[in-house]
């Protein structure tokens, strides 16, 4: 295959292009482009290319379909998992090794892919992971703070789960109003997140679902599975869903009252009443992804 890499050289594990190069050539495709997250996209979704492969972390991952959906290009991208959490990657089941995800490319399937978007006082954004409140932003926010630099990636996510763990530990249930399809909910939580795909954070899953059906899962956590949560974040890996969550599958979200939100992993500044609308792009890019 024709193959256009983009590569974020600042990822979680610093694998370098010329590494991934290797692993892609090694496996009998050519490349045609290379370019960093922040230039020349556009360009890039404009390529005779066969394959757009995407050697980085969520951001990186995000950016890349971003710019595919504003390009309305037809180009699959493929991930590479380069990044700390990579929530996006394991969601569809690509190997973490990038030499084994290039391999995988023989058997994969392209599938469409979703994309959220969010609208409130701060305009319009996309999100390809979700947009929530409670739990994640506050962890988010923690995250910021403190200096989580490492030089492997498994103690990176070590000290994020217990930077949610501490979190988790002092957080109140705050109230939240939601439209979830028309339906009213009205209730405090620990956390609330409308999801593209299951995994958040520090690779804490919510939810089992899939980012190729045109739907958003909606979760939310009452205080009574704050047990559940910190055993989930004890656990390190990205398993079940806690028990005790409510579950809820949507097109269109409306949050009327909430505590401080994210959209994917940027804390936004509003908090407050005014309505935030969010609905889903059914199928906006394609990806590749192993398996049928």
């Amino acid at each position: 295959m024709r193959v256009a890499l983009v590569h974020n050289d600042a990822a979680g594990d610093a694998t370098s292009v010329s590494g991934v190069a290797r692993a892609i050539s090694r496996h009998g495709h050519d490349i045609v482009a290379v370019t960093h997250p922040a230039a020349e996209m556009a360009a890039i979704a404009g390529l005779r290319v066969d394959l757009l492969a995407v050697a980085g972390g969520d951001g990186t991952v995000a950016a890349a379909a971003f710019a595919l959906a504003d390009a309305a290009a037809t180009i699959p991208m493929a991930i590479l998992p380069l990044g700390t959490a990579n929530n996006t990657a394991t969601s569809l089941g690509v190997p973490a090794d990038a030499d084994a995800a290039v391999a995988a490319w023989a058997t994969s399937v392209v599938r469409p892919f979703d994309l959220g978007r969010a609208t409130g006082p701060w305009g319009e954004r996309r999100f390809l992971e979700s947009v929530g409140g409670g739990l994640v932003t506050h962890g988010i926010v923690v995250m910021d703070r403190r200096d989580y630099t490492s030089p492997s990636t498994e103690a990176q996510m070590a000290r994020a789960r217990h930077a949610f763990a501490d979190v988790l530990a002092q957080l109140a249930a705050a109230p939240w109003d939601l439209a979830i399809d028309g339906t009213i909910v009205g209730e405090s939580f620990l956390l609330v997140e409308v999801l593209n795909i299951g995994l958040i954070g520090p690779n804490l899953r919510l939810a089992h679902t899939s980012p190729s059906d045109g739907e958003l899962a909606v979760v939310a956590a009452p205080a009574e599975s704050r047990d559940e949560l910190r055993a989930a974040l004890a656990n390190g890996r990205p398993g079940c869903a806690p028990s005790g969550l409510r579950t809820w599958r949507a097109r269109e979200v409306t949050i009327t009252r909430s505590d401080r939100l994210h959209v994917d992993d940027a804390v936004m500044d509003h908090v407050g009443v005014a309505p935030v609308r969010i609905g889903v792009d059914a199928a906006a890019i394609s990806v590749l992804r192993p398996g049928s």
